[in-house]
């Protein structure tokens, strides 16, 4: 059997990889008359350059020889450096095309929203969904029944991991997104604070400080969890002083003029 505290850990992170974004979302979107169209590029620009362009070439990376024999932190770095990259342009150059007039600060909460919840989905909802469902299934007495096309060994895999794996590991899963959502608001604003002020140096800033959160997340990773975890809690600890200090840089700064007003 799996254990109802084991349960409750899956549903939290299930609810805070999908509902909670959405909702949030929408509430923002509603009642605060948050912009919606850097909400969608965030989700659009992410699942672009991750989902549709990065995921599949590191993925056809790792199965080469020359991947097996790389270094742990010459992984790190291609990994880190790539995501920084990709994601950091990728929302200086989608707000800038997709968002045009968005400069704001409540623009670049709407877009790190955008990008952070459809990345918590990507990343830990689905599996969390699925981890959920198993686990009821084997409460339920029909677990083999939902795993019948698996073999016998796989099947008690599955179940040695839905029943044998502590709760407070599922449940880190989903502090986790909501940590990680907290960092990716954090970097969009600052790239949109680049978009603002015309100043391209921040979206380099924002690329050194996603470069510098996930290099170290690589090298942890067969370590500790609960390291790894204390690492990206600082990480979010400084993103939250990050947010709360550039709302009023952004109330100082005058928008940049469109290009095509210079």
């Amino acid at each position: 059997m799996v254990s109802s505290a084991t349960i409750m850990a899956m549903g939290f992170t299930a609810l805070v990889s999908l509902i909670l974004p959405i909702a949030l979302s929408a509430y923002l979107c509603v009642s605060k008359k948050l912009d919606w169209r850097p909400l969608l590029t965030g989700l659009s620009v992410f699942s672009a350059t991750q989902v549709f362009f990065r995921m599949p070439l590191l993925n056809a990376f790792s199965e080469t020889k020359l991947y097996a024999g790389l270094p742990l932190w010459v992984l790190g770095v291609i990994l880190a450096l790539s995501a920084a990259l990709l994601e950091n342009w990728g929302r200086y150059l989608g707000a800038r095309f997709f968002a045009k007039g968005c400069s704001s600060y409540r623009d670049g909460v709407a877009y790190g929203l955008g990008h952070g919840g459809v990345e918590a989905f990507i990343v830990m909802g689905m599996n969390s969904f699925n981890n959920l469902y198993l686990a009821l299934s084997v409460n339920s007495g029909r677990f083999e029944e939902m795993v019948a096309s698996a073999t016998p060994e796989q099947a008690a895999a599955v179940r040695s991991v839905l029943t044998e794996t502590p709760a407070v590991e599922f449940l880190l899963g989903g502090v986790e997104r909501v940590m990680v959502m907290i960092i990716q608001i954090a970097l969009s604003i600052v790239v949109f604070y680049a978009i603002r002020t015309g100043r391209k140096s921040y979206v380099w800033a924002a690329v050194g400080a996603h470069f510098l959160v996930d290099f170290p997340i690589v090298l942890l990773q067969n370590g500790s969890v609960w390291v790894a975890e204390g690492f990206i809690a600082l990480c979010a600890a400084a993103a939250v002083v990050v947010i709360a200090k550039m709302k009023s840089v952004f109330a100082k700064t005058p928008a940049a003029p469109s290009p095509a007003g210079r």
